[in-house]
């Protein structure tokens, strides 16, 4: 008797903890989508990790210059869960960082 209460409680447990695991992949699916609702192009992220299985393959650099090739001068990528814009255009990069840097002040300068 005492087998299927411990039973029981092992498959609630795992059952709730299943429920919960698979409520924040969705909840990282509809937030990982902010890039492609405003219309820049990039990848399809990995749930909870992003790009960081192609910038440890092939370097920071050269993910960037491959996403830039691909996706064109202004590409959305994720790093884990935090959202990043690639910019590689002179003119919006000078916005960005002389005249409107202001508005962005949680920036990463990688040259």
């Amino acid at each position: 008797m005492a087998y299927f209460i411990i039973g029981d409680s092992i498959t609630l447990t795992l059952f709730v903890i299943l429920i919960f695991a698979l409520a924040y992949y969705i909840y990282n699916l509809l937030t990982n989508n902010v890039f492609r609702r405003i219309g820049i192009p990039g990848p399809t992220p990995i749930p909870f990790l992003g790009e960081i299985f192609n910038v440890i393959r092939k370097g920071l650099y050269k993910n960037d210059m491959d996403l830039v090739k691909k996706y064109g001068k202004i590409v959305g990528i994720y790093e884990g869960t935090s959202s990043i814009i690639l910019l590689s255009d002179p003119d919006l990069l000078r916005n960005v960082l002389i005249k409107d840097s202001y508005a962005f002040i949680n920036r990463r300068v990688s040259t």
